[in-house]
């Protein structure tokens, strides 16, 4: 008897878009994929029985997603475009937080798995081995979003290192030397760094600041930029651009006049205050991650090796608004 797969083979489209098509969502499949849905489910004699097949594999309909922080809006928009697209598909979602905590990060995972979720969607706090542990013993497939920790597992995540690669080139492009770069950079500082390698500009050590996620020192941080004086800043997280942004205030330095300054995410702050960005786009990586969740559930993968890890790279677009200008001093303001 011919599956969601085997339909799905036939059409040449996903299995999650066979899920939609038959959930009844109107409005989120095209009129011409559909008609190709239907005619290779009646070619194949395939005729979907939800209600059967939960009983016969045992699925909740339910996917676990975690957040590492709730009062960042980037993960909470994330959430609700899942959530939606989750919902054509006929899942539901239960999200739970763990506020950048490691140990808060498994507890939950435990939590979710108990709840007997269908799959596990995460954005990492960092590698744990135990989480893989756990997810073996429960066999369940878990997708990372967003970071990727653990190479075993499937993940869509931005390609960040050329986003910040295009953030440098454009203000090096404009004459900028004395650049900093400020947040959660680890994963992305490559681009920076490969930009100036490319001109052939050396780095000062007091050009890349670290700081965490959500515990931010503004007092270190306005002392950092006082010292050195940058004449562009990069800042790559939600709440180190509020903190920049009040620093800049409180020291009168005006963008684009006296500093340039390029943000992370397109969000409300950065549209109303005319801020350059590097946008994601947010309704895609929901859209890749549930088709690849979905397939995976109905290819019944777990995370046991039994294929390499896919990773999905989506790219960043900068976006040119009002905050970088062309470098008007060397170093030194009065």
């Amino acid at each position: 008897m011919a599956n969601s797969r085997d339909v799905a083979k036939e059409a040449g489209v996903s299995v999650a878009t066979v899920s939609r098509v038959f959930s009844g969502f109107e409005g989120v499949v095209s009129d011409k994929t559909k008609a190709r849905v239907y005619a290779a489910a009646q070619k194949l004699g395939y005729s979907p029985n939800f209600i059967a097949r939960n009983l016969k594999v045992c699925h909740s309909n339910t996917i676990g997603l975690l957040i590492p922080n709730s009062s960042n809006p980037f993960f909470l928009q994330v959430m609700n475009i899942i959530a939606q697209d989750l919902k054509t598909c006929g899942y539901n979602l239960l999200v739970s937080f763990c506020h950048e905590n490691q140990e808060d990060e498994y507890k939950n995972i435990v939590t979710l798995l108990s709840s007997r979720v269908d799959a596990l969607l995460f954005t990492p706090v960092c590698f744990n081995p135990d989480v893989i542990k756990l997810l073996t013993v429960n066999n369940t497939y878990a997708l990372q979003l967003n970071r990727r920790f653990y190479p075993q597992l499937d993940a869509v995540v931005w390609n960040d290192v050329l986003g910040l690669r295009n953030a440098t080139d454009c203000l090096l492009d404009r004459g900028f030397r004395r650049l900093m770069l400020l947040g959660p950079v680890a994963s992305r500082q490559r681009g920076f760094m490969e930009a100036h390698s490319q001109r052939k500009l050396a780095i000062d050590e007091e050009q890349i600041v670290q700081t965490s996620d959500t515990d931010i020192d503004a007092d270190f941080l306005r002392e950092h930029l006082e010292r050195y004086r940058p004449d562009a800043i990069i800042s790559v997280a939600h709440e180190t651009n509020y903190c920049v942004l009040s620093i800049l205030k409180e020291l009168k330095w005006d963008y684009p006049n006296d500093i340039s300054i390029i943000c992370y995410d397109d969000d409300e702050l950065t549209r109303f205050l005319e801020l350059t960005v590097v946008a994601h786009d947010l309704v895609k990586l929901g859209h890749e991650a549930c088709d690849l969740l979905i397939d995976s559930i109905h290819n019944q993968e777990h995370t046991s090796v039994s294929r390499p890890a896919v990773c999905k790279m989506l790219e960043t677009k900068l976006i040119y608004r009002n905050s970088v200008g062309f470098p008007t001093f060397c170093g030194s303001r009065d």
